[in-house]
């Protein structure tokens, strides 16, 4: 793959050179360069999605299991480590999402969802949305909602 990034970068220089001189080479090959970092950016990011919530890590455990059980996914396994759970859940096409729940103190929990390179990834946004909606809300925050 930097093989044909490099090629690329290669030739876009060579043409600018031709064109427009080496200043306007040092624009193109900045371009290319740019370019193929944020691509590379893009897909490591691609599919997955994190959120922090004040939540005991246990009851978010629950919580993946109802917002799973509510979008009528098949657990595929559970892996436990020290306060740490990977639940997997798997839709009618088999598409895999994999949800991590750890532990970041006795309140507050860390999500993570991960659809894969290549799964939708609204699958994991509406993953972790339904998620949200089955963790208990504040004490707090039930009163604003009330006065509303």
């Amino acid at each position: 793959m930097r093989g044909w990034i490099a090629a690329g970068m290669c030739g876009a220089v060579v043409m600018a050179c031709g064109v427009g001189g080496c200043a306007a080479a040092a624009g193109v090959a900045g371009d290319v360069a740019s370019s193929s970092i944020d691509t590379a950016k893009e897909a490591f990011n691609a599919g997955k999605a994190e959120m922090f919530v004040a939540v005991p890590w246990e009851q978010s455990v629950e919580g993946v299991r109802h917002a799973a059980e509510r979008l009528t996914l098949t657990t595929v396994r559970e892996q436990g480590h020290p306060e740490q759970r990977k639940l997997v859940f798997k839709d009618d096409r088999g598409q895999e999402i994999t949800v991590t729940v750890v532990r970041r103190s006795e309140t507050m929990s860390e999500l993570r969802v991960d659809v894969g390179l290549f799964g939708p990834e609204s699958e994991g946004r509406l993953m972790l949305r339904e998620l949200v909606r089955e963790l208990p809300v504040a004490d707090e925050e039930k009163k604003h909602a009330g006065e509303q």
